[in-house]
């Protein structure tokens, strides 16, 4: 269920992430017919979906924050701009999407 969520986890809606959730609940609820949602993810280890994606996500960006990591260009800031390089604003125009 959280399969790539580095990718699609920013631009999901609060409804898609609800529906997600209500997978894994559903789920939980037919191999464990009496133990409540809450008390499946205790027992088991497991963490709300929305909290295991935001876990991923902020780990990512730990680790891109090194300098050493391949992905560490991208959150180098502009020397002239004080922006993200890369970023379009004023003055820069966007590339056609074509």
């Amino acid at each position: 269920m959280t399969y790539a969520c580095l990718v699609w986890h920013p631009g999901l809606t609060k409804k898609l992430s609800k529906d997600i959730e209500c997978v894994q609940k559903c789920c939980l609820k037919l191999l464990f017919l009496a133990l409540t949602y809450t008390e499946s993810l205790t027992k088991f280890g497991l963490e709300r979906l929305d909290d295991r994606r935001d876990m991923i996500t902020q780990s990512m960006f730990r680790q891109i924050k090194d300098p050493k990591h391949p992905l560490h260009y991208l959150l180098q800031r502009s020397a002239r701009a004080g922006r993200p390089a890369g970023r379009a604003g004023p003055g820069r125009a966007c590339p056609d999407m074509k």
